[in-house]
């Protein structure tokens, strides 16, 4: 109790840089989260994206049904797919003929025969594996039956260029959200290191009447650690605080709030920091005092 007596006068004393201090941060962890938000709805609207992409093969007509089956079943056996079909070249021509009416009289007219191949449709919950897939099917056995028109590679190269882009922007998030995290404990350390320290260094002379009164060095300490504790318990009270009202107090819906794992974390990283920060501070600080100190 008189450790925290004397933290909390020591806040009082130096009111102004301790407010400084928890504004600052808490608007580091305002920000943090305001990134995480923006890189949480990335990753979901990704993740949709990832979802909707359907991948397709086409076979020719010649290809036998038994060939045909097998590979569609190879693929629904993947544990990523999560949706495929076959469409035969019937099917495809009723198809085209409900968006151009009077195709299949055309054909007939002209004595073509059904010129489309079969096509086999399927989605898996991630791109990477969708990819895999199809460069599986195009060196496997079944590379022969595949349908390999200029048309159809340019349109197939077009889509691989757009999911390679999704995959990329994957990436970059991912880099993002690790450059977010250390940011975030680099600035919340530096910020607390240096209030600790200016705090110490206007109390010089105190410490060392305490230190000639008798204090041991863990007496000194104790409050100046709590201090710290203090600073980041309030900081992310507050930077969490003011993510949370950014909905009522602007124009702006992120549609985003943190779990509370992901928020204990937050608190428990700056608590941590403090901590950490305010022991290494008056270690260093109390050696340069000008009496001596016994460990």
């Amino acid at each position: 109790m008189k450790t925290l007596k004397t933290t909390l006068k020591n806040i009082y004393r130096h009111k102004f840089m301790a407010i400084g201090t928890i504004i600052t941060i808490s608007l580091v962890i305002m920000i943090f989260n305001i990134l995480q938000a923006i890189s949480a709805t990335a990753q979901d609207y990704l993740h949709k994206m990832d979802q909707k992409i359907e991948f397709q093969v086409f076979l020719k007509q010649e290809t036998p049904v038994n060939a045909i089956n097998k590979l569609l079943d190879t693929i629904k056996s993947q544990q990523n797919v999560t949706d495929s079909s076959l469409t035969t070249p019937n099917i495809a021509l009723e198809k085209v003929n409900e968006y151009y009416p009077k195709t299949v009289e055309i054909l007939n007219s002209m004595e073509i025969s059904n010129p489309l191949p079969y096509s086999i449709k399927f989605k898996t919950t991630n791109l990477e594996t969708g990819q895999a897939i199809l460069k599986e099917i195009k060196t496997s056995q079944y590379q022969q039956y595949l349908v390999r028109d200029n048309v159809k590679n340019k349109n197939q190269e077009t889509i691989t260029q757009v999911i390679n882009k999704i995959l990329n922007i994957n990436k970059i998030i991912a880099s993002i959200t690790q450059l977010l995290i250390i940011s975030f404990l680099i600035s919340s350390s530096i910020i607390i290191f240096n209030s600790i320290k200016t705090s110490l260094h206007n109390r010089r002379k105190e410490l060392v009447i305490m230190k000639f009164m008798g204090a041991n060095l863990a007496q000194i300490k104790a409050p100046y650690v709590l201090e710290g504790i203090l600073i980041g318990i309030l900081s992310t009270s507050m930077g969490l605080g003011l993510f949370m009202s950014i909905d009522h107090l602007t124009n702006i819906k992120l549609n985003y709030i943190p779990e509370t794992q992901n928020m204990l974390i937050q608190l428990a990283s700056t608590v941590v920091i403090g901590y950490i920060c305010s022991k290494l501070t008056t270690n260093k600080h109390l050696k340069t005092l000008p009496i001596h100190i016994d460990e």
